[in-house]
């Protein structure tokens, strides 16, 4: 037995169009995790397809990144090891929208106090979960 302090994150490696051996596409309804076709990031599995909804059963759109944040979030509390589940597509949907928000952004920052900065934390997602 091997005892971790780290969560794993694991990828599902979608293979796309398997007959063409590509990758999935991030434009693909399939592939994106706050489609409908997926159930709005899979939050409730009783709306029909018609997206995420709160516990009245009001329908909510939320942002797919949200829905990751909150994939993340929810091994809180867990007992080290606890896997997240992350597809390749929302991994990607992470780098890119990342990117971009990046580069839409000024070299230098006014922040106001107090914040805090932390840097590489060498996958040790626990010590990270405590800064929040």
């Amino acid at each position: 037995l091997s005892f971790s302090n780290k969560p794993t994150i694991k990828m599902n490696s979608g293979n796309g169009d398997a007959a063409a051996g590509g990758a999935p596409h991030l434009n693909d309804p399939a592939n994106d995790p706050a489609s409908p076709a997926n159930n709005g990031g899979g939050m409730n599995p009783n709306n029909n397809g018609s997206g995420p909804t709160n516990m009245t059963g009001v329908t909510l759109l939320s942002d797919p990144v949200d829905v990751i944040i909150d994939k993340l979030l929810s091994v809180r509390g867990a007992r080290p090891g606890k896997q997240v589940d992350l597809s390749e597509a929302e991994v990607k949907m992470l780098c890119l929208r990342s990117r971009d928000l990046l580069i839409s952004q000024p070299m230098l920052l006014e922040l106001e106090a107090p914040i805090k900065i932390c840097g590489d934390v060498h996958g040790q997602y626990y010590d990270l979960l405590r800064l929040f």
